[in-house]
């Protein structure tokens, strides 16, 4: 199955901390956008591409594509690239093998959403989709982009989208968990802030 590695994000938070972007700092001396497409190639996959607007994120063995829209963000999932089964992984999270492992051998019959638990802040955060039924999933898209304009939805991204495909209010969407797979607690964490980056290499490699 096709992977996206999702990597056209604002920044805001993150704010240039330590000189580069956030799918760009380094751990063990790798940076962390590299170390996904190593690891998913480690996995078997051959077919890897980065949605990014940034020719800096040109990898051997990947395909770069500026996605179409980055308005909201429902379209960290540029549906563009949607004309196969196609799993988004986000470029900003540090991956363990063992997670993405479990994301690419999870066989739902149409969607998942993977959710962990952040290890630095115990926040659910949402890490991953594998849209099996992807023409369902790119309708879904363009209908809730439709009610976000419309002012409908919050611009809560993969939650909402969920309601969504469920045909459920978006009201539900923290206390419904149906199409999540919660991946096994380890050291996979999303860096939304610098914060983030400094608590989770103070707790799994200052100590070390």
């Amino acid at each position: 199955m096709k992977v996206v590695i999702c990597a056209n994000g604002k920044g805001g938070r993150w704010n240039n901390y330590l000189g580069v972007k956030k799918q760009m700092i380094p751990i063990d001396g790798e940076p962390l956008l590299h170390r996904t497409v190593r690891l998913l190639k480690q996995l078997g996959v051959s077919k890897i591409l980065i949605s990014s607007s940034d020719p800096a994120f040109e990898i051997e063995g990947t395909t770069r594509f500026t996605p179409k829209r980055n308005t909201w963000l429902i379209d960290q999932h540029p549906t563009e690239c949607l004309n196969e089964p196609c799993t988004f992984v986000l470029g900003d999270v540090y991956w363990t093998e063992n997670a993405l492992r479990q994301v690419l051998e999870t066989t739902p019959e149409r969607f998942a959403f993977f959710h962990t638990i952040n290890p630095v802040n115990d926040w659910e955060e949402e890490v991953a989709v594998k849209a099996v039924d992807y023409e369902s999933f790119k309708a879904a898209v363009k209908e809730y982009r439709q009610d976000l304009f419309k002012g409908l939805a919050k611009d809560l991204g993969g939650y909402e989208l969920r309601m969504k495909l469920l045909g459920l209010p978006y009201s539900e969407c923290h206390q419904n968990h149906d199409l999540v797979v919660w991946l096994t607690p380890d050291e996979t964490c999303d860096f939304d802030w610098p914060e983030d980056y400094d608590r989770w290499m103070a707790k799994f490699r200052n100590n070390q």
